[in-house]
């Protein structure tokens, strides 16, 4: 019998981008975070292990989450589920990009546009930035983190981590290119399930970017991507 492990990853709920301190999460963040476990609390699946990177917004995430699905195993968590330092990639950007205030609509553009530069080059080899290290790194360590949940053992797995290291999951999964990684990254809304189905031998892509926690209307206000 083939014994297969159920990863369920998480983005975090929203954080405070506009804020000095990007990693809290919001109210509508903590918000999301609970009617995710809420619909778990009535639908499953019960969890086997709970991973997390070491961010406060994995954290707090977590937490709320935990207060509509009591029970959860104690989590594990690993800096390889953290995001990559996007001021860093930023700051690595040449020419360095001079971007209006974030808070204005035309910031906001312009953020996006950058960092999707900065990030196209960082995977390309062309940046480095010294307080992130290569694209390359960053992906290994997320593979080897995977390899060691393909165990063989039939078991669910919940994982709370960022943008950037799932889109970096399924990008490795599909076998798409770095280009196709970024698109993925980009996509991502906040508290968005993607499930992986993993073997000794081999891992599937079951589903992506999912919201079945905000399907209601009355939840509609609660989308969110940034």
């Amino acid at each position: 019998m083939l014994c297969m492990a159920f990863v369920y990853l998480v983005r975090h709920g929203q954080a405070s981008f506009l804020a000095n301190d990007y990693d809290q999460l919001s109210a509508r963040g903590r918000a999301q975070a609970g009617l995710l476990g809420a619909l778990w609390r009535e639908q499953g699946p019960p969890f086997d292990a709970v991973w997390t990177g070491t961010l406060r917004r994995h954290e707090q995430t977590l937490a709320a989450l935990s207060e509509e699905l009591p029970g959860l195993p104690p989590p594990q968590a690993t800096p390889a589920l953290n995001e990559y330092d996007a001021e860093a990639l930023l700051r690595a950007l040449q020419p360095a990009p001079v971007r209006p205030p974030k808070d204005t609509a035309e910031g906001y553009r312009a953020y996006f546009v950058h960092l999707r530069q900065a990030l196209g080059q960082w995977m390309d080899g062309a940046l480095a930035p010294p307080e992130l290290g290569t694209f390359v790194a960053f992906r290994q360590a997320l593979v080897h983190w995977l390899q060691q949940q393909q165990d063989g053992t039939e078991r669910r797995v919940l994982v709370v981590s960022s943008g950037g290291p799932i889109s970096t999951l399924v990008g490795h999964v599909l076998g798409v290119t770095p280009a196709t990684m970024v698109d993925l990254n980009f996509q991502m809304r906040n508290t968005a399930v993607s499930t992986l189905l993993a073997s000794r031998s081999r891992c599937q892509l079951l589903s992506f970017n999912e919201l079945p926690h905000l399907q209601q209307r009355t939840h509609r206000t609660l989308l969110t991507s940034a």
